[in-house]
């Protein structure tokens, strides 16, 4: 048996610790009669420490934490997986490796590090059976290289890029966002999720271009048929938002200013 470390999972803050007793309850579904689903981890932690992310203060480094014939449902062939990045830790791998063929379908809801996706790895996630999506993070423009190498590798295992879903942290740093959805459409059909920044407790709150960046442009597929730029001047938004405008616009000429980000959607809300 692996050492799982659950008696470190922590509860909802970092001073209070959940029960190994209670950490090893199986899920009582039937108070979610709508769920059909069975959900949770195969491993915890993470061996990067982002700015923007919490995981590693909460639950320390990657280990591994539950075998993924634990979690299932006798009901259900439907798992989704919460793990934060699963890639960086062997045993995660070899879990993912063991349910090929299972008869099971898994989502990763949280968007894994391409950076780490080999021929190996590829091969895996193709032979897997999914609920719908393959994810992954691309919040720096640094990961977006990445992002398109493991495109390619999936693709000599058949995987088209449609079945990919990318989540981008949106910072203030408009530009970058727009740089890296701009790098990342030329992959055919796949899907981008976009998230403003958002810590209120460091006072980080995102303004209206943010999410207007977010929700309106990458959300209501905008990015499709025109750039960020051509979006920003066709509705107008230096004047329907002039104080925010002021300081978008200084970086509007960097395509490929600045490197923050955030790894899936954990993000500190």
């Amino acid at each position: 048996m692996h050492d799982t470390g659950r008696d470190r999972i922590p509860g909802h803050t970092n001073k209070q610790r959940v029960t190994p007793e209670i950490d090893a309850m199986f899920p009582d579904y039937s108070i979610y009669p709508e769920c059909d689903y069975a959900i949770g981890y195969i491993t915890r932690g993470c061996p990067n420490n982002c700015r923007w992310c919490v995981v590693p203060r909460k639950e320390g480094q990657i280990r591994a934490y539950r075998d993924w014939k634990e979690l299932v449902r006798q009901d259900s062939k439907k798992l989704v997986l919460m793990d934060n990045n699963i890639l960086s830790c062997e045993f995660g791998i070899a879990q993912l490796e063991s349910m090929i063929g299972s008869g099971y379908a898994i989502d990763l809801n949280q968007g894994m590090d391409a950076r780490l996706v080999t021929d190996r790895t590829a091969r895996i996630l193709a032979g897997l059976k999914w609920i719908r999506f393959i994810r992954f993070s691309c919040d720096q423009t640094a990961q977006i290289e990445a992002i398109l190498h493991a495109a390619a590798l999936l693709a000599e295992y058949g995987v088209k890029p449609y079945r990919l879903f990318i989540y981008l942290l949106v910072t203030k740093d408009i530009a970058n966002a727009a740089f890296r959805v701009e790098r990342l459409k030329q992959l055919k059909g796949i899907s981008l999720y976009a998230q403003p920044e958002r810590n209120e407790r460091e006072g980080i709150v995102p303004n209206v271009l943010q999410k207007e960046f977010a929700q309106r442009f990458v959300y209501g597929r905008c990015y499709l048929k025109e750039n960020w730029l051509e979006y920003y001047k066709r509705h107008d938004l230096k004047k329907r938002y002039p104080l925010e405008a002021e300081e978008t616009e200084k970086a509007l000429p960097h395509s490929s200013a600045g490197t923050e980000g955030r790894m899936g959607n954990q993000a500190v809300l």
